[in-house]
């Protein structure tokens, strides 16, 4: 009697996602030992934990913190709760807030990482990819800032990118809202809605529900922050041409530029080509978040440019998978010139 064949006791899915879950641990606490230094700002620039303390019990001062910045109240709440921990007898426990401050960082990595462990098909190169993407916000043009909405604001967009990919398209519509609540980027996912399968009518039902659903979560929250109803921020309403100062940054491009951001892939992935609804849906979902960033945002600080790392790393995966490029080899051209004799050589001399 033949025996039976062994089976493994893991599948090779499940064994690369375990060697990316463990990964993704130690590409987390990397980042929170990363981040910890920044908790405080950088000499001379405390923005940092004047921004993490901002909504917080025990330092309130959310409404002289910048307009644009108030309405992005889903960080600013976390980040408040968060810090109001480290303060006892009204004293800041300067330790505990660096810990709390890179915790709270590497937490958001970590969601982001376990999404790609989830939704990518080869998850370890995203996970490198996206990891070394971040490091260009440490260079000095980003002078050391990071905000509580830009880590939620890059797992929430990449969320949707990763469940549009898969298909998920009815589960988009409760991520790109919550996704609002901590920045506005994220409802720019939406238009992905029009590069899917669904019939036309479907599409504009479901963009037009994420459309309308992100514009009343902004109002009601500029109201509850403000006490007024606006659908623009104050500060690119009162006029401050966000674009003309872009415009002067690439007439004197320092050194420490932009097109290096997201170690690269940001800039490379406008080159790939638009052969599938996939690869047309992400540059145009890159190209809109150009777009804005280019209207309201601002080259210099690099960090803006979070979100797209994990669509720009997705799609330059995607193109290497599906690339036909010849194989290298090391052996000889042919057999008939591996057997041409060379001289010969008398073992005796």
């Amino acid at each position: 009697m033949k025996p039976l064949p062994k089976t493994p006791f893991l599948s090779n899915v499940v064994k690369m996602r375990l060697i990316g879950l463990f990964i993704a641990l130690s590409l987390s606490v990397t980042w929170f030992y990363m981040i910890r230094p920044l908790a405080f700002g950088v000499p001379g620039n405390s923005t940092n934990v004047y921004v993490f303390s901002a909504d917080s019990h025990t330092a309130y001062h959310l409404p002289v913190l910048e307009n644009v910045w108030r309405p992005r109240i889903g960080g600013l709440w976390l980040s408040g709760r968060l810090f109001d921990l480290c303060v006892k007898d009204g004293k800041l426990n300067g330790i505990a807030y660096q810990n709390i401050f890179a915790f709270y960082h590497a937490a958001w990595l970590g969601l982001l990482f376990v999404a790609i462990l989830i939704f990518a098909p080869e998850p370890i190169f995203a996970l490198l990819g996206c990891f070394a993407g971040l490091f260009y916000m440490l260079t000095p043009t980003s002078m050391g800032y990071s905000y509580p909405w830009d880590f939620p604001a890059l797992f929430f967009f990449g969320l949707s990118f990763f469940l549009w990919m898969r298909g998920h398209y009815a589960w988009m519509l409760p991520v790109i809202i919550l996704g609002t609540l901590f920045k506005e980027t994220p409802a720019v996912t939406a238009i992905l809605f029009f590069f899917t399968g669904l019939t036309l009518r479907r599409k504009w039902t479901l963009f037009g529900i994420a459309f309308v659903a992100c514009l009343i979560v902004k109002i009601l929250v500029g109201y509850a922050v403000d006490g007024k109803f606006e659908i623009f921020t104050q500060q690119y309403a009162a006029g401050e041409p966000n674009w003309l100062l872009n415009c002067t940054y690439f007439l004197h491009p320092p050194v420490n530029n932009v097109i290096f951001v997201n170690a690269g892939t940001f800039v490379v992935s406008f080159f790939l080509p638009m052969r599938t609804r996939f690869e047309r849906g992400t540059k145009c979902l890159l190209l809109i978040f150009l777009a804005g960033q280019f209207i309201a945002g601002g080259w210099g600080e690099v960090r803006e440019m979070l979100e797209a790392i994990p669509v720009s790393v997705l799609y330059l995966q995607n193109y290497i998978a599906t690339a036909s490029v010849a194989p290298v080899s090391i052996a000889p051209a042919s057999t008939k010139a591996a057997k041409t004799p060379g001289p010969k050589i008398n073992p005796k001399q």
